[in-house]
């Protein structure tokens, strides 16, 4: 069976203001002039394949939009699939370029997101249309936007690894979030993984759960549980359990269909802690999302460390108690401290306290 979609220039709001007389703000005319394509790929069929996926697709070129104004317009590609209700949006082009470079896997990566489909069995014929949309400015909801008409071609994308798989579970309230991903691996093809806390309260405890991976936002594709044993995954499988309420290194191999959890283990390094080889170990507390520990520094420098290697560290962010991935020794003068390292499950991100005791 044919599955239609529809690749579209469209965003959210592609006619932002509403009245006439918020059009005339800019440029002091309602006679706006949107882009137009002037040249884009034929109305035929295309076949996309692993081995072409670097190809070039087409040149994407349009007319320049007319905004009544003399400034810098820019331009996007956003595209959305019959049937889906998420959109994506491709940005081809600022500072007023009039033309684009698309390559087979932009148009076969987008499919792959929109629709979630990893079966090559499942890919059939489709049908796609690319509008140009051009904005003002930052391109903030509120930003005036006109869009060229479609251009259309029939394709056989190569869908190929989709870019994520879902994670649902008890410490999501079994939601399908697009924070709670795993992401894959090009250099390890099959390969997903990413660094998720899991923990959620239950009539008064703070447990790790269980949780269920997806090929889609949503449980109508297939959804992973437990195989006949630990570390594999089945189609019909039940509830993976999570064990601990802890911030776990989540990898999934689909080919395979095995799973790994490994809990995270903070500590601190360096020669304020007496050793860049051996951490000082922090206690995890579930209900507060924080590792603390109570210790003696010496003048010196410090890191946060996980696992006891330099795999995941985390040094001095843009401000006083934040932390980034990576960043530099934190400076520490002696004394005894508690020390505490806080995650912000919602964002990923940390930040850590020094207080004296």
């Amino acid at each position: 069976m044919k599955r239609f979609l529809a690749l579209t220039v469209l965003a959210a709001s592609i006619f932002s203001c509403s009245t006439n007389d918020e059009l005339t703000q800019i440029g002091g005319s309602d006679t706006w002039v949107g882009p137009e394509i002037t040249q884009g790929p034929e109305d035929k069929l295309y076949e996309f394949t692993e081995e072409t996926q670097e190809n070039e697709f087409t040149t994407l070129e349009w007319s320049s939009a007319d905004y009544g104004k003399s400034t810098e317009y820019k331009y996007n590609v956003v595209t959305s699939v019959e049937g889906y209700e998420n959109e994506e949006v491709i940005t081809v082009a600022t500072a007023s370029a009039t033309s684009s470079v698309l390559l087979e896997k932009e148009i076969s990566k987008t499919v792959n997101e929109i629709t979630g489909v990893t079966d090559p069995s499942d890919v059939k014929e489709v049908r796609v249309s690319l509008r140009v949309e051009s904005y003002i400015g930052e391109g903030h909801d509120n930003s005036p936007r006109l869009s060229s008409s479609m251009t259309t071609f029939d394709v056989i994308p190569y869908m190929g690894y989709q870019p994520t798989l879902w994670l649902a579970g008890n410490f999501n309230g079994w939601n399908h979030n697009d924070a709670d991903v795993i992401s894959h691996d090009d250099e390890n093809p099959g390969n997903y993984t990413n660094i998720i806390w899991m923990s959620a309260e239950e009539e008064g405890s703070i447990i790790g759960g269980n949780f269920k991976v997806s090929t889609m936002k949503g449980w109508d594709a297939t959804n992973y549980g437990m195989g006949a044993t630990e570390g594999t995954l089945d189609p019909e499988g039940g509830d993976i359990p999570v064990g601990e309420p802890n911030q776990y290194t989540v990898t999934v191999n689909i080919d395979e269909l095995t799973y790994s959890l490994v809990p995270m283990s903070w500590g601190i390094v360096g020669d304020a802690t007496g050793s860049w080889d051996v951490d000082t170990d922090l206690t995890l507390d579930p209900a507060t999302s924080s590792w603390s520990v109570e210790t003696t520094l010496t003048d010196g420098e410090m890191k946060f460390r996980a696992n006891g290697n330099w795999d995941y560290n985390l040094g001095e962010g843009d401000a006083d108690g934040q932390l980034s991935e990576g960043g530099g020794n934190l400076q520490v003068t002696a004394g005894n401290y508690k020390i505490t390292l806080i995650l912000d499950p919602a964002k990923g991100t940390y930040t850590y306290t020094l207080n004296s005791i």
